[in-house]
């Protein structure tokens, strides 16, 4: 009897510890969000999964990543993303970087975006890439308008596959770094109002 109490408990230890190790494979993302588009919450009932992972980093011990677990994801997309007062930024030039791993990636993203009050975007600014790639450090920069009142940043996957973001950093830069993914220009005419081209 002692010999069975004995063996049932390290069985249950055993099964305890696998359950631990896979907790610590994958676990929640503190201070950032998980959604998909618009905020929609509730990832793997239509296609995708996010939050911490262990088994993949670019230095320390996790990333961010996101995975689409349906070829065809409802969503359209999944985000992490993470949202801050613009406050100590306005009237200053900033730029985003981060390091990105994507497997088999439909489209991967890694973005930013300066908001006024009512979600309106003032500056936008994203890096994006396909396929299957190792480790990359991608940069966006933008000013921030004085009149904003937040920043927005974060990963991105459009479809299928799975992206990966470590080692984000969000730093004030001078005015010789120059700006990345500006619109382009508006034009100084109306055009094609016969619609002939």
């Amino acid at each position: 009897m002692h010999n069975a109490r004995i063996a049932l408990a390290v069985v249950a230890a055993a099964f305890v510890g696998a359950t631990a190790l896979h907790a610590k494979e994958h676990g929640e993302l503190e201070h950032w969000n998980v959604t998909g588009p618009d905020g929609a919450k509730e990832l793997r009932a239509h296609g995708y999964e996010g939050g911490l992972d262990h088994t993949q980093s670019h230095s320390g011990h996790g990333s961010a990543y996101l995975r689409a677990i349906s070829e065809h994801p409802d969503y359209k997309h999944a985000v992490i993303w993470q949202s801050i007062s613009s406050e100590r930024y306005r009237g200053k030039r900033v730029k985003l970087s981060a390091w990105m791993k994507t497997d088999r990636a439909q489209v991967a993203r890694v973005g930013i975006k300066v908001s006024s009050p009512g979600d309106n975007s003032l500056a936008y600014g994203q890096q994006d890439t396909t396929g299957t790639t190792d480790w990359r450090r991608y940069e966006v920069v933008l000013d921030v308008a004085p009149r904003s009142n937040s920043i927005t940043f974060g990963l991105l996957l459009e479809g299928s596959g799975a992206a990966w973001m470590d080692e984000v950093r969000l730093e004030v830069v001078d005015e010789r770094t120059p700006i990345t993914n500006l619109p382009p220009p508006s034009p100084i005419e109306p055009e094609n109002l016969d619609f002939e081209q």
